[in-house]
């Protein structure tokens, strides 16, 4: 018999739950005052009187099993899963396995004819094809609730029946709970976390999942119990809605940098190593509320407009598998590296992957990339990683960070560097009002579809700014000249450092130490006795070209930036 209200309810194998502290928290973060609370509330509250505990065998929740050796899909109730018949299974408990959680108004759905996939058979595809077992937890019924706040709840008794499943698991086949990969996206981010704390209060604190993937997990309503660090041995998420408001650059128009619905993530850290691409909203790509869109809502209706506005919260799931059937060893890799803030990421001053590559992380599903467990997550500020992406697939742009050292010094303006590549780039560093100062490091991010190669030469030139206004030594200035003004600003070395590959032999092959040529100082090259790192013609392009001259970052007043320390 299921009773509706506050109430709480108890179901065999799985425990007792109350909504009653689920509907404090989250009246107070509806009424918190904030804009992103002010928007969400003015139905929310209401929701809030119906929200109840839904009993499992209402709920429907299926387990489809998928394995390597086997082309069939085997299905098996979530709750109570009769384990004789699992056990008749391709199911191995010598294989990692997999388990795909969906979020709000989703279900499962496999390939169609024209191999176009739903993200969770691209993933599970994905795994497959890592001889994982593929668990599909598919949650339609509760899931589908009218009220958003009742499925939110309801994640817990979800998260609750998985983790049975996993102990029965355990208990019947010797599965070692390590090897187990818990991937959710929104409300099944928060259904992994669920079952993470649920397995470790069925062992008694002995055992924990290996793994907890977070693709986007949903915000509203988890301001308590959520999805947090001591979930799994290792827990990682990656932020694409988290924020009303996208990143955007100064002089643009606020209106245009609404993104619909973009608070459908969690805005907090939640992980050991938290992924923020494109800073946590906004993705390129994506639509924005513009007078175009205002007048498709008015004749579309709100069924395009829902489609519209998933397009931040959705691109979790499709970022981590970018083209990584394809890929080779030079290809575009993913790279999230550890900074302050996405500000301070964009100024190029974040690029240093440290001397054992713990200050970077690919923004992939496999866990090689990070320590085996982390029991005491100390320094979880320190792992927020940055990324920016692409509009479009493969999502994966090339990351090259360009560092001047300055040698001597006094005047303010801008440095243009043109660098010498497979196509023409111009990367502009320009200066605080005191101006250039020696011995000083001065950073810029340039992002690309396409792979540059190791570039060979930069030519530069320099306008100082006067009152306000930038003004040239001449139609091409060389700062290093005999004949430059005394104060005319020096360059020591030009670094451009490759980012976009987690192997360092790699990311050295592409970055270049570059230094004034004898006859023409205003061409910075490598040393003649150093070896140029060309790319292969077989491996140019990997992405789909862009044209003419495209800085996409920004300049960088002049500081002591955390990149990794470039000699005299």
């Amino acid at each position: 018999m299921i009773t509706y209200g506050h109430k709480k309810q108890c179901f065999e194998e799985l425990g007792c739950f109350s909504s009653q502290s689920f509907a404090e928290e989250v009246k107070q973060e509806l009424t918190s005052g904030d804009a992103v609370s002010a928007i969400k509330s003015a139905t929310a509250l209401n929701q809030l009187l119906s929200i109840c505990p839904i009993h499992p065998n209402v709920m429907n929740a299926t387990l489809l099993l998928f394995t390597p050796t086997s082309t069939k899909v085997q299905s098996f109730a979530a709750y109570k899963t009769d384990m004789d018949q699992f056990k008749a299974s391709d199911y191995s408990p010598q294989r990692p396995t997999a388990f795909i959680v969906h979020g709000y108004t989703d279900y499962y759905e496999e390939c169609d004819g024209q191999g176009r996939c739903a993200w969770m058979a691209t993933i599970k595809n994905y795994f497959l094809s890592q001889k994982y077992n593929v668990i599909a937890v598919d949650w339609k019924t509760p899931a589908s609730a009218i009220n958003y706040f009742d499925a939110a709840f309801n994640t817990q008794i979800v998260g609750a029946i998985v983790a049975r499943f996993i102990a029965k698991l355990m208990a019947t086949s010797a599965t070692n709970p390590s090897d187990i990969h818990l991937v959710g996206h929104s409300l099944g981010a928060q259904v992994c976390g669920f079952t993470g704390k649920s397995v470790q209060l069925i062992t008694n604190g002995k055992s924990k999942v290996g793994h907890i993937t977070g693709l986007d997990p949903a915000g509203p309503g988890f301001t308590g119990k959520r999805l947090d660090p001591g979930d799994a041995n290792l827990v990682t998420v990656i932020h694409t809605s988290a924020g009303l408001t996208k990143n955007i650059k100064s002089g643009e128009n606020p209106l245009e940098s609404v993104q619909l619905f973009g608070f459908l993530g969690h805005s907090d850290a939640l992980a050991h190593f938290d992924f923020w691409p494109n800073g946590g909203s906004g993705q390129r790509g994506c639509e924005k509320i513009s007078a175009k869109l205002a007048k498709e809502m008015a004749t579309s209706g709100f069924s395009a407009l829902a489609q519209k506005a998933k397009c931040d919260h959705s691109r979790a799931t499709e970022l981590p598998t970018y083209e990584l059937k394809a890929r080779r060893p030079d290809s575009c890799q993913m790279i999230g590296y550890q900074c302050e803030s996405y500000k301070v990421f964009t100024t190029g001053k974040c690029a240093d992957c440290g001397s054992d590559n713990d200050l970077c992380r690919p923004m992939e599903f496999w866990p090689q990339y990070y320590p085996k467990r982390i029991d005491t997550p100390t320094k979880l500020s320190l792992n927020k990683l940055y990324l920016l992406t692409a509009a479009k697939k493969p999502f994966c742009l090339f990351h090259y960070q360009i560092v001047i050292l300055m040698a001597e010094t006094s005047l303010a303006g801008t440095f243009t560097l043109n660098l010498k590549t497979v196509k023409p780039i111009v990367a502009k560093i320009e200066s605080d009002l005191l101006g250039f100062k020696s011995g000083q490091n001065y950073t810029y991010l340039y992002t690309d579809s396409q792979h540059l190669g190791q570039i060979a030469e930069v030519m530069v030139s320099f306008k100082k700014k006067i009152a306000g206004k930038l003004s040239s030594f001449g139609p091409n200035v060389n700062p290093m000249a005999p004949k430059a003004v005394k104060n005319d600003p020096k360059i020591a070395m030009i670094s451009i450092n490759f980012m976009s590959n987690f192997d360092k032999s790699i990311r050295n092959k592409y970055s270049s130490r570059l230094y004034a040529d004898a006859k023409t100082p205003t061409v910075f090259r490598i040393k003649t006795n150093a070896k140029i790192s060309k790319l292969p013609n077989n491996q140019r392009p990997l992405a789909r070209k862009t044209q003419g001259k495209r800085p996409l970052h920004r300049k960088n007043a002049g500081s002591r930036p955390r990149t990794r320390k470039i000699p005299g």
